[in-house]
């Protein structure tokens, strides 16, 4: 039941470590557009959200590793991968297809591998260099594992050749993978102290960075105290396989080895229970998680101190990028609990709703933002070489688009607005503002502004929400 257990969880792993990558994209591109909208608030939560993803992602890995390459349950995995090459746009998967050989020999399953060796060749049109280097490591293994009498000599060139072309390879998987093929030669040899000496030389027990290959460097180790007459390390050594070996063939064969050994009953007395230390790669993986999970904590925080300013205009300037010196408010009504403000903020026209809370903080709770140079549009108009009568009609509509977004954008898509006939505010740098019509009652323009040396016109106008809103233009 703990087997089939873990490949369940080993399936949610990997559906939530899938999950968490596939809204990273989106979410990048979302991050860039609010920037370029100055959503200064809004990025930040997108940039939480990031950084939740990838917490999230650090977390679920960690806990693959650990039941794979901690606990050495490959079984699990095995589960998993078998289940995904069931489905058909798996089936010709040539990395989950070497995962599979790679288990396979590890649970000592060597007709499965001998399967999956003739799969990947199929595949083999599919595989880069990485992945060519790989198979030819894992068959060469395949092959000592089933018949040690094949000689391997042409298939050791290979690899070297393949990794003379391997320029992907950092320095120390490249020493990893040649130390494993003189380990695998000396095992084949049964050059014992050659081995010792290899372990010893290249501090590899001390470099192993999961207890999986730990295990298999202790095995080795075992081996090769045993094959030396040495069987009092040999059987520490061979013990600590057996106790952390999991479901690998790495605990039937030192138990074989175990059950050989001459005067069994005084190793065992003598034997010193060797205690695992979390490996190097566990704890550079705990670190990532720890720098991913503060990363969280700090764009959260900053979220919060976004969220709320001692003023209006502070409480803006932390939600939208703009200059606090050249805000201005150009209207503000009291519609309880909130507070209605038009902004100007140098670029855009904001229509706000404020919340004041117990201690006298204010928060956006809801903004729109509009373009406020809809008065210049006919200069722009001009320069594009249209007729007077072609410049009035854009220019009629742009005002009369204006209106429309701004009670459907704002008023119509909050519900405290939505009270009867509700008194629509505004303001507009057009003049021809006063000629627009929502839903047959005429804008009245009450009163003029100055901002930025630029005639303003504020605007009023009732409308029933409930309704449907339709904008027209009456023309001069």
């Amino acid at each position: 039941m703990k087997k089939s257990r873990n490949s369940v969880k080993l399936s949610v792993i990997n559906i939530v470590k899938a999950c968490s990558l596939s809204f990273l994209p989106v979410l990048f591109w979302i991050g860039i557009l609010l920037i370029k909208e100055r959503e200064l608030y809004l990025f930040l939560n997108i940039v939480a959200i990031i950084s939740v993803c990838a917490f999230i992602y650090c977390l679920a890995d960690i806990r693959k590793e650990w039941i794979i390459l901690e606990k050495c349950d490959f079984e699990a995995q095995e589960t998993c991968i078998g289940r995904l090459l069931k489905r058909k746009r798996y089936k010709k998967h040539a990395g989950l297809h070497l995962e599979l050989l790679r288990i396979s020999i590890i649970l000592g399953k060597y007709d499965q591998s001998g399967q999956e060796i003739e799969n990947l060749h199929r595949l083999a049109g599919r595989l880069n260099n990485r992945q060519k280097l790989r198979l030819q490591l894992l068959e060469i293994e395949y092959v000592i594992s089933t018949d040690e009498s094949v000689p391997l000599r042409e298939e050791w060139e290979t690899v070297e050749r393949l990794l003379e072309k391997s320029d992907q390879l950092r320095r120390k998987e490249r020493g990893k993978i040649q130390r494993s093929i003189r380990l695998h030669e000396y095992l084949r040899e049964e050059k014992w102290e050659d081995i010792l000496r290899l372990l010893e030389d290249t501090g590899s027990l001390l470099e192993s960075e999961t207890i999986f290959e730990q295990v298999c460097m202790t095995y080795a180790r075992g081996k090769s105290y045993y094959g030396l007459g040495r069987y009092g390390e040999a059987y520490d050594d061979l013990k600590f396989v057996a106790k952390w070996g999991g479901n690998t063939k790495y605990v039937a064969l030192a138990n074989e080895l175990i059950d050989k050994m001459p005067e069994r009953i005084s190793y065992e007395n003598g034997h010193t229970e060797e205690t695992l230390k979390l490996k190097p790669r566990m704890r550079q993986k705990l670190i990532l998680l720890g720098i991913s999970g503060v990363t969280v904590l700090l764009f959260g925080m900053a979220c919060i101190y976004c969220s709320y300013g001692t003023n209006i205009k502070e409480a803006y300037c932390k939600r939208v990028l703009c200059d606090k010196n050249k805000l201005d408010i150009l209207y503000r009504e009291s519609i309880a609990p909130y507070e209605l403000v038009i902004l100007n903020d140098g670029k855009e026209l904001a229509y706000c709703l404020f919340e004041k809370n117990s201690e006298k903080k204010y928060k956006v709770m809801d903004s729109f933002r509009i373009d406020k140079d809809v008065g210049n549009r006919k200069t722009e108009l001009a320069g594009l070489g249209m007729t007077e009568e072609e410049i009035n009609f854009f220019y009629d509509s742009a005002v009369k688009l204006e209106i429309a977004e701004i009670i459907m954008g704002f008023y119509k898509s909050n519900e405290i607005f939505h009270q009867g006939d509700v008194e629509c505010v505004g303001v507009s740098y057009a003049p021809t503002v006063e000629n627009v019509m929502v839903n047959g009652n005429q804008l009245c323009v009450e009163r003029i502004v100055e901002t930025d040396r630029v005639q303003g016109y504020f605007w009023r106008v009732e409308v029933d929400l409930e309704e449907d809103i339709s904008v027209e233009y009456m023309g001069k």
